[in-house]
């Protein structure tokens, strides 16, 4: 994810995540996100690809995961102001 637009806090966490053996979890909702941020030309042409690749690999720091009911009922748990882009 060599990417300028990625924030230094973002890469850290990434290769923190990775660097200590932990995953993080990317569910269908994100993927189905970066089909529309591609097309709206928001992230690079292969961005979907590479990060449909990087699931596919289970040795990856990502990985897929179900967005379910219980995650959306833990959102409301989540104080809105800790979510910048929810500001």
């Amino acid at each position: 994810y060599d990417d300028s637009r990625l924030s230094s806090a973002a890469a850290r966490f990434i290769d923190r995540s990775a660097a200590s053996g932990a995953r993080i979890a990317v569910s269908a909702i994100t993927m189905a996100e970066v089909v529309y941020l591609v097309e709206k030309n928001r992230l690079v042409e292969g961005a979907y690809k590479d990060l449909k690749t990087a699931l596919d690999d289970p040795g990856h720091v990502f990985k897929d995961a179900s967005f379910t009911v219980e995650i959306a009922e833990a959102m409301h748990r989540v104080p809105r102001a800790e979510v910048p882009a929810m500001t």
